[in-house]
């Protein structure tokens, strides 16, 4: 079968690593979203779809495309059986989404109806949901709507990472494509309909979201926070007019402080949640560089004591 690919980050390259060892799998093309300035040298910066692409010298057409317009110059009605999208963050035009001759699939990380949207798997820690999961859908124009052709689910670890369960849910949903694939040419397979009365909703993680207050947020949300945005933005907190990033943190059961309050020894620091205590294990002042808790200890506890 003929495949055009499109995706843009760790999720889609995992979940193309494995459809290139299908022998029955033929991807003509690849489309991923154009370089973005990086750093605070705005140096251009591949997707990591593309440097998966270069790294392994690839002998697939690649295509760096924005929009809809982009990719309709470059593929042809009819030219594939299926275009396969996973994590490439643009809506696609209907024109788009007629261009293959059977399906538009979409690799979706979270048992849809649930999480329609950008952020499915960091959400998903974020609540605290016991079940994360995998779909593969026919897309439509409605966000995240279409008829579901497959999924599995993957109970969670309260100690999961946004980069670990993508890895986990890549291998997933590569396993449930391909499955979903060979059974939509065998004629064995039909989409179900989502639920659109079960449906919530996802979006693009601002950096605002991951401020949090030690009076109103509790040691579980906190760090389930950590957890969902260690790639992106991370969690940080003010004090006395200076912004701290907690690098790495945990639950202490052993110590009950109240909302707000510091407690230090020598090579800890540890915080009062509005339920529960968590213990910082490594720090980033701003404008500095990040830093072990005894470090930290030694040149900021006069300012939280």
């Amino acid at each position: 079968m003929k495949i055009a690919y499109m995706g843009s980050g760790t999720f889609a390259t995992n979940i193309l690593d494995k459809l290139l060892l299908e022998d029955n799998i033929q991807i003509t093309k690849i489309i991923t979203q154009p370089a973005k300035p990086f750093g605070r040298k705005k140096q251009l910066l591949a997707t990591e779809l593309k440097q998966f692409v270069d790294s392994n010298n690839l002998d697939i057409p690649t295509f760096e495309c924005s929009n809809s317009k982009q990719i309709l110059e470059i593929l042809e009605p009819g030219e594939v059986e299926f275009l396969v999208v996973c994590d490439y963050g643009v809506l696609l035009k209907q024109a788009v989404l007629d261009l293959p001759s059977k399906y538009c699939l979409n690799v979706h990380g979270s048992l849809l109806p649930h999480l329609r949207g950008a952020s499915p798997v960091q959400m998903t820690i974020y609540n605290q949901d016991q079940l994360a999961g995998i779909c593969v859908q026919e897309m439509v124009l409605k966000l995240d709507a279409g008829p579901v052709f497959m999924s599995d689910s993957y109970e969670v670890d309260f100690t999961e990472t946004t980069p670990g369960l993508i890895q986990k849910l890549s291998i997933m949903g590569a396993n449930i494509l391909i499955k979903t694939l060979n059974q939509i040419l065998d004629e064995n397979l039909k989409p179900v309909e989502q639920n659109a009365s079960e449906a919530t909703f996802c979006s693009k993680i601002p950096k605002e979201m991951g401020c949090v207050n030690f009076l109103e947020h509790d040691a579980k949300q906190i760090f389930a926070a950590f957890r969902a945005f260690i790639s992106w933005p991370g969690i940080y907190f003010t004090h006395g007019d200076v912004v701290y990033k907690i690098l790495d943190c945990k639950i202490v059961s052993d110590l009950d402080l109240k909302p707000g309050e510091f407690s230090f020894s020598k090579k800890q620091m540890f915080v009062g949640c509005l339920n529960g205590t968590l213990e910082i294990l490594k720090i980033q002042p701003q404008g500095k560089k990040e830093m072990d808790v005894s470090s930290f200890v030694a040149g900021y506890k006069s300012r939280f004591v």
